[in-house]
């Protein structure tokens, strides 16, 4: 037989059983904003579950956060979107009122905390498969503090950190805070929130902050502002890295910080509540959700779904990076509650404060972070601000009826 025969059959009777056994596998192109300490452990969910299976092939893109939004906008606006993607449960609304999500069914709604379910659901419709809850902590640095006291009046947590600044190394601040970024405004709102009667951020397309609790949240961040307690030349990466790295005694910020700073084996840090300083507990929250965008290929949808289960099935590796799981069953598993560090998160649930569903809550939201930031490296007043802030809302939320 001649030669280059012999080599063709050897050839086909390798090629015929692949060719006629082996499956079609499905690729899904998956978009995070996760830059931050959160980016790894998604990365070992995402790594897990594709080595789970063959026939589900997961790549996960990591945009800039500051770009997230605008690219993926852009992308289901231009049918170019990925597969499924992360969406905050407080930009839902957006998305939804321009009909760029699909709906979701057959999700399995009792496996999910209350909370994280109603902020994917609209109109008793589900737009996502929530994976967390994440809130604003007070992290602290064990060297410099015990612990940290869940309660504390204005004047104590005045004094608390003016005191604590006189015991600490030179090179070492008492509240390593930034404020040019979101930080004034999301601490503001844990404030307002802790205020009976605050809390009212927009109701029938006004802004409904500008009131006696708001104002009094607002004095308080002034007053930290005016007697030294917050540092003016710290930026949000110095707010980080300085309590990464021992130069800094407390810092608020989410859950998504803990991968981040545990990476530093050096850092012995606590985590506690976001301090009360009002008449009850709260803290600011949002959740991330898996959503599919509107002309995702019908055929890939089960594959998402079996994806997105996963990822919420998988919270004992999420809530390495600090995040509250989603789903009970891991809620509750001795494996979560074993660490006690991460574990305890999920005690200060019922503190937590969503921002309202509106869909132009971000851009709102925008402005206030400008008008806030603005106001912490100035000489403005309380009102001053809260007056500027509530007239351009208004004028947001009636430009974008």
């Amino acid at each position: 037989m001649n030669k280059n025969i012999k080599s063709l059959i050897i050839v086909l009777f390798v090629l015929i059983p692949i060719l006629l056994f082996s499956k079609d596998k499905t690729y899904l192109e998956y978009w995070t904003p996760f830059t931050g300490g959160d980016a790894r452990p998604m990365q070992f969910i995402v790594d897990k579950f594709n080595s789970s299976q063959d026939e589900i092939v997961v790549n996960m893109k990591v945009i800039e956060w500051a770009k997230y939004y605008p690219l993926l906008l852009k992308s289901i606006n231009t049918k170019k979107s990925p597969d499924v993607a992360i969406v905050h449960a407080s930009k839902l609304s957006e998305f939804i009122s321009s009909n760029l999500l699909k709906e979701l069914k057959d999700i399995k709604t009792e496996q999910f905390t209350k909370k994280t379910i109603n902020s994917v659901r609209f109109n008793s419709k589900l737009y996502g498969v929530p994976i967390d809850t994440h809130l604003l902590l007070a992290y602290y640095n064990k060297e410099y503090i015990d612990k940290l006291e869940n309660k504390m009046s204005e004047n104590e947590f005045i004094e608390f950190f003016k005191t604590l600044q006189t015991k600490l190394p030179k090179d070492v601040v008492a509240l390593g805070q930034p404020i040019d970024n979101v930080f004034p405004f999301w601490i503001w709102y844990t404030f307002y929130n802790q205020i009976d009667g605050g809390g009212k951020y927009i109701e029938n397309n006004k802004a409904v902050f500008n009131n006696k609790a708001g104002l009094k949240a607002l004095n308080f961040l002034v007053k930290l502002r005016d007697e030294g307690i917050y540092k003016k030349q710290i930026n949000d990466t110095q707010g980080y890295n300085m309590f990464k790295y021992g130069k800094s005694s407390v810092f608020f910020t989410g859950g998504w910080a803990n991968w981040n700073f545990e990476q530093n084996k050096d850092l012995d840090f606590g985590v506690a509540p976001f301090m009360q300083v009002f008449d009850k507990p709260a803290t600011w929250s949002d959740s991330h959700t898996l959503s599919i965008p509107i002309g995702v290929d019908e055929k890939k949808y089960e594959s998402i779904l079996k994806f997105s289960n996963f990822v919420a099935f998988e919270g004992l590796i999420w809530s390495s990076a600090g995040h509250i799981p989603s789903n009970k069953t891991v809620l509750n598993s001795n494996e979560y509650k074993e660490n006690t560090k991460r574990s305890k998160y999920s005690k200060y649930l019922e503190f937590s404060y969503s921002m309202p569903k509106h869909k132009n809550l971000w851009l709102c939201n925008e402005i206030m972070i400008r008008i806030f930031s603005d106001m912490m490296q100035s000489n403005k007043t309380a009102q001053e601000t809260l007056n500027y802030a509530q007239d351009e809302v208004d004028k947001v939320l009636k430009e974008n009826r």
